[in-house]
């Protein structure tokens, strides 16, 4: 049973990185929409999230509507003391968050400060790689900028 959930998985990663982002951006709508219209979503008053990758279906928008709706929304956070995921709830979708990526690999997680998410993410890669040594990829080239607001 793993190894066909893991064979979907990979299935499913591959179609997600070789769809082109306006076909994504489509796919995500019509995603969301079908979960809010099923009859489950609207009687749930709790709701586990996750927190997608870049070139993953985009769900961060229910978790906005989630809250609205007076729904408890938790995500889950890699715990590195115990290196396993703890369930976290989000009240503000505004302040409680801060998401960290690596795109080499494919991790994610997150924190309520920029230090706590990439300690969380540092942690939360090792022991993917411990799990998949053969996730090591090609090293992207990231470009960091700041924006001014005025």
């Amino acid at each position: 049973m793993q190894d066909l959930k893991a064979a979907m998985r990979d299935q499913a990663r591959e179609r997600l990185e070789k769809m082109p982002a306006a076909e994504r951006v489509a796919a995500s709508r019509q995603a969301r929409a079908l979960l809010t219209a099923q009859p489950v979503w609207n009687r749930a008053q709790s709701v586990l999230m996750f927190a997608p990758l870049p070139k993953e279906l985009d769900v961060w928008p229910l978790l906005a509507e989630a809250l609205a709706a007076g729904k408890r929304v938790a995500l889950p956070r890699f715990e590195p003391d115990l290196k396993s995921y703890a369930i976290r709830q989000i009240q503000n979708a505004e302040t409680d968050l801060l998401v960290a990526e690596c795109p080499e690999i494919g991790t994610a997680s997150q924190g309520r400060t920029e230090a706590e998410a990439l300690a969380n993410l540092q942690e939360a890669t090792d022991l993917y790689l411990e799990s998949f040594p053969q996730a090591i990829r090609k090293p992207a080239a990231i470009h960091t900028f700041e924006l001014a607001h005025g």
